[in-house]
């Protein structure tokens, strides 16, 4: 099989299909998202175990016998179940992959390829959810990118009414919550809090990010930090239409093109940019 692989540099090989262990499913990957986090890896930025196969947003087809996934059925696939793929384990920029059986979730036969890969960003943007934060408040979400646009459709289709910030414009303030998705304003962000106010921290940056603590004591910020919401409800929400990505699916490349592909994404993040392992 074909896998896009970092040992030393980025290279596409040929490779063996990896084995099955016991309750693993197979997976023939269609689709997988390049993010932020396969950007730093190819990058050498985020340090793996090397030689390791990249990509962990993705979708496909079972390619393997299993009591309660049939061959052939249309799947996304939860890439931290139970460590994170393309980075602690091989990834999803290949034509098949491993995963438990516990991380495979069915898409609707509708849902196509390129929204199904997109259920573990989604996923990620629901986990804001699940931080101490009330509708009836006045919260931002701080950020220009997708995983912005994402946790402000979320917020919204739970009845928030979040600003947006993009960094660019006059900061809000007196803000009960604010959402980062990224780590290069932590200070301004406590300071458009309301003393008391809390900041959810959201982004997942490569290296550790510099925090102002007396600032967060003196003005007594919570700090609360979110990773992933219920990836069943990412598809849910996705198939759904409850939270809308036609407009952030960016072009779609054959994977042997991955370095036009990985030049794109590193361009912009306004759009999500994809790997089509279809032949």
């Amino acid at each position: 099989m074909r896998a896009l692989v970092r040992d030393g540099k980025v290279e596409l090989t040929e490779r063996k299909t990896p084995e099955l262990g016991e309750d693993d499913v197979l997976v023939e990957v269609k689709r997988a998202g390049i993010c932020r986090t396969d950007v730093y890896v190819a990058d050498g930025t985020l340090a793996v175990r090397e030689p390791r196969v990249l990509g962990h947003e993705a979708a496909g087809v079972v390619a393997s016998s299993h009591p309660r996934l049939p061959r052939g059925a249309r799947v996304a696939i939860d890439p931290i179940r139970p460590s994170m793929l393309g980075v602690e384990r091989d990834g999803a920029f290949a034509d098949f992959v491993v995963v438990p059986a516990s991380a495979v979730h069915r898409v609707p036969d509708d849902l196509r390829w390129e929204a199904a890969a997109m259920a573990e960003p989604v996923a990620a943007a629901l986990g804001v959810l699940r931080a101490p934060i009330h509708k009836r408040t006045r919260g931002a979400v701080h950020g220009a990118g997708r995983i912005a646009d994402l946790v402000v459709r979320v917020l919204e289709a739970a009845g928030f009414s979040p600003i947006r910030w993009d960094g660019g414009a006059q900061a809000p303030s007196e803000l009960d919550w604010v959402v980062e998705t990224r780590t290069d304003a932590l200070s301004d962000l406590m300071r458009a809090l309301k003393p008391g106010g809390t900041l959810v921290l959201k982004s997942r940056p490569p290296a550790p990010a510099a925090l102002d603590v007396a600032l967060a004591v003196s003005r007594e910020i919570t700090l609360v930090a979110r990773s992933w919401g219920s990836f069943d409800d990412a598809v849910t929400w996705l198939s759904t239409g409850r939270v809308r990505v036609d407009d952030l699916v960016g072009e779609t490349y054959p994977l042997e093109r991955y370095e036009a592909a990985f030049s794109a994404a590193r361009r912009s993040e306004r759009q999500k940019i994809f790997l089509s392992m279809e032949r």
